[in-house]
């Protein structure tokens, strides 16, 4: 919160939005990745298409 301490305001705050915001992060190694190409492309792509999750 360095930002905020500084004096910086928030533009918006999607969580009081009510916008649908997916986040995620997701980490490997680059040598699981070298190795299981296909599994790591499968499971990258989008599991839902309406955005209900």
């Amino acid at each position: 919160m360095r930002a905020r301490s500084a004096g910086a305001q928030p533009l918006l705050d999607l969580a009081k939005t009510g916008i649908y915001f997916p986040q995620s992060a997701y980490v490997t190694r680059r040598s699981y990745l070298k190795a299981n190409r296909e599994v790591a492309t499968n499971f990258s792509k989008p599991t839902w298409k309406d955005g209900s999750g």
